[in-house]
């Protein structure tokens, strides 16, 4: 997993930005007056917005998830689901991952393609498994359910909701 900077402190985030949630969008409050009221950060090559404060930079889906929830994401990585759009800051599209299945299809013993599922949990955290199999095992069901819960899109009975992981 990726490493990232450490973020400010929260109060700190707050004296200098402003964060909408509906918006998805961090404003500056106490910059420049010619700047007061803009879009904090700029956009990389890889799609990404990054803020930069006290001549550090952070990608500002990390900001906003901490300004939005109290949550520092520190040692998590953030996925932006349900809309995969790296600029979509809006915090229901920001959830925790503590896992993550970046090599999507994997290969099975019968060299059959399966799909990465992701695992959402109540609690607003994901799991990224690489196959249908690993996510079964890790919720105790076969695979049938899994495939009949993806399929439909129902939540299972402990109430996590499952979804294919989009291939890259």
């Amino acid at each position: 997993m990726a490493k990232h900077n450490p973020l400010p402190p929260l109060a700190r985030l707050h004296e200098l930005l402003h964060y909408d949630p509906q918006e998805g969008v961090l404003r500056w409050r106490d910059a420049a007056p010619r700047n007061r009221g803009r879009e904090a950060g700029s956009l990389k090559a890889d799609g990404y917005m990054r803020v930069q404060i006290d001549g550090r930079r952070y990608y500002a889906h990390r900001i906003a998830y901490y300004m939005g929830t109290g949550i520092d994401p520190q040692h998590y990585q953030i996925d932006h689901h349900p809309d995969p759009t790296r600029t979509n800051n809006k915090l229901d599209n920001l959830r925790l991952s503590i896992n993550t299945a970046d090599n999507c299809a994997t290969r099975t013993h019968k060299h059959t393609r399966t799909q990465p599922v992701v695992i959402a949990y109540a609690d607003g955290l994901l799991l990224q498994c690489a196959s249908q199999g690993i996510a079964a095992r890790t919720l105790g069901l076969n695979r049938e359910t899994i495939r009949r819960h993806l399929h439909s899109g129902t939540p299972t009975d402990m109430g996590h909701r499952l979804y294919a992981y989009p291939s890259r």
